[in-house]
């Protein structure tokens, strides 16, 4: 709804300030930013940079901060947080626990450098989206046990907070209320069972793709994703998935189908 955003015509190389005054002094440990989304087209109307100043001293990067953009729907909460301690220290130390922290091994966000080695460039600030095509035969449900990404260096990255789906989870459904298997069970990191308390699932709706999220508030350098499939009914597991990033896609197939050896489990609607 355009009428909760705000809009102003562009002139490159100019200034576009917005400016917040408050009556009295406060203490801002960061920004939460939700960036132009009004559709999948408008959305190239989002900021990319932001230099931000307090009292008329600069706190952010010489380069501005670098802000996503919108993915053009409301399948999940976009904001992106900007936490300006993480900016402030030393090169050398980590960012443990925060919402993209990465293993110890990462030197700070604004210090990674794709490696020349790689072939991929450096992935720009940005959501994975990874758009689940086909299931292995189920018409009513789709979903996976787990999810891993990995760096430049082959490390895996830790992820915490970045995972969203749409649906959601078999939750959206009249019939269905509590159900563990949520988007959450993808990043738990117990990928190798058939215990339905770690795994996501979601129905298969008329007319929509069903898509997993990851959000990354940061620029990060993706060489590698995981999948597990879903185990506790195979046929419900991914077949066919498009991974779509920063406007680029790329369909894949994935030809491992979780079989179990005992008799065949007739379809149901029933997740």
């Amino acid at each position: 709804d355009d009428e909760h955003m705000w809009l102003i015509p562009f002139s490159p190389g100019s200034d576009h300030t917005l400016t917040i005054d408050f009556s009295q002094s406060q203490t801002i440990a960061g920004l939460r930013i939700w960036n132009y989304n009004k559709s999948p087209e408008d959305s190239y109307r989002g900021l990319q940079t932001l230099r931000v100043c307090v009292d008329g001293v600069c706190i952010s990067p010489p380069d501005g901060f670098l802000i996503r953009k919108g993915p053009g729907n409301c399948h999940f909460d976009f904001a992106q947080e900007i936490l300006f301690m993480d900016y402030l220290q030393s090169p050398t130390s980590t960012t443990g626990g925060s919402r993209n922290s990465q293993d110890s091994h990462v030197v700070s966000r604004t210090e990674e450098q794709a490696s020349m080695e790689y072939e991929a460039p450096l992935m720009p600030c940005g959501i994975f989206q990874l758009q689940l095509l086909t299931t292995w035969g189920d018409p009513y449900y789709i979903g996976l046990n787990g999810l891993e990404l990995y760096d430049q260096n082959d490390q895996k990255i830790t992820l915490t907070e970045n995972i969203a789906a749409f649906p959601d989870s078999v939750n959206v459904l009249d019939s269905v209320c509590g159900d563990v298997r949520t988007p959450d069970k993808l990043i738990d990191g117990v990928n190798s069972t058939h215990d339905g308390r770690h795994m996501w699932l979601a129905p298969v709706l008329p007319g929509l793709v069903n898509r997993v999220y990851v959000i990354f508030d940061q620029p990060m350098t993706v060489s590698m994703i995981k999948l597990w499939n879903y185990s506790k009914t195979p046929q419900r597991g991914v077949k066919e998935f498009g991974n779509h990033v920063e406007d680029q896609d790329v369909k894949m197939t994935n030809e491992n189908q979780i079989v179990h050896h005992h008799k065949k489990k007739p379809q149901t609607a029933d997740p």
